[in-house]
């Protein structure tokens, strides 16, 4: 697996839905996230007891060398089962981002969820974060699926 083979997966996925990357809202986004991560599964990852596919969900504000903006992100980390302690992660990101003006009050948050089992409250707990509400509210300055290799 490779960083563009897993981002290409899930924009297939997105495209088999009838969803447009440019066009998700973080509801549509969010949601699509969540179901590739509950019924994509991939044989190369580390098995589930050792948290080797999981959703991190965070919010805050950031410069990153482009001016400050207000991010809303739902990754997906999934690591690659090894022999060896040399164990690949890879990352699959849906960010939108907004300007930061209207968000500066609100603190950044992450949340991490290793239970598909518990995939459900986490939607419910994202649904109700300060920064998904707000950012449900606003257009975003910009949609970006990414996807990389971590550690």
């Amino acid at each position: 697996m490779t960083p563009a083979a897993l981002k290409k997966a899930f924009k297939s996925y997105l495209k088999e839905r009838g969803l447009v990357e440019k066009k998700l809202t973080p509801e549509t986004g969010f949601a699509a996230m969540c179901d590739f991560y509950s019924t994509v599964k991939f044989d190369w990852a580390a098995p589930d007891e050792d948290d080797g596919d999981m959703l991190l969900f965070q919010y805050g504000s950031y410069d990153w060398g482009e001016g400050k903006n207000f991010e809303l992100n739902l990754t997906r980390q999934v690591m690659q089962a090894s022999d060896d302690d040399d164990e690949k992660i890879f990352q699959l990101g849906l960010t939108f981002a907004y300007e930061s003006g209207p968000f500066a009050k609100i603190k950044s948050f992450n949340q991490w969820s290793s239970d598909s089992e518990d995939l459900e409250e986490f939607q419910e707990m994202i649904k109700a974060s300060k920064g998904f509400v707000a950012a449900s509210k606003a257009s975003p300055t910009k949609i970006k699926i990414d996807a990389e290799t971590a550690g």
